[in-house]
């Protein structure tokens, strides 16, 4: 059933002209699997995955992966979310071992691991989110 409504008044498109590609697994992205996807103030697109972070800039990717012989690397490569800071940029990754800072300049991450005797001891990170005052 299909139902058309006409209020008379003229619409119009928009003038721009969309373009759409499809980025994947074969295209070069780390997994089959994302997990989360943002675009950064930037214009960079973020896609976190279970196989870890890839950063597009509309034509190539950059992988980020774990490192085990790196500190400054991921602490995971399975991504549950994404989320940029609005005071200084950064790009926060929940992970299944904590989260993780990302400082786009120096291109090292910062890995936060909860106390395993604290309360809440659990390093999966599953949401980020920031109130009006920029606190996290």
């Amino acid at each position: 059933m299909l139902f058309v409504f006409n209020s008379g008044k003229n619409s119009y498109a928009q003038n721009e002209s969309l373009r759409f590609e499809h980025i994947g697994y074969g295209e070069g992205l780390s997994s089959e699997s994302p997990t989360a996807i943002i675009q950064d103030i930037r214009g960079y697109i973020w896609i976190s995955t279970e196989g870890g972070l890839n950063k597009y800039d509309g034509y190539t990717y950059t992988k980020f992966k774990f490192d085990p012989s790196d500190p400054n690397s991921l602490s995971s490569n399975f991504i549950y979310t994404i989320w940029e800071d609005k005071k200084q940029g950064f790009i926060w990754l929940g992970t299944n071992d904590g989260l993780c800072k990302f400082d786009r300049y120096s291109e090292k991450f910062t890995r936060y691991k909860p106390d395993p005797k604290s309360k809440f001891a659990d390093p999966n990170i599953s949401s980020i989110n920031e109130d009006r005052n920029g606190m996290m």
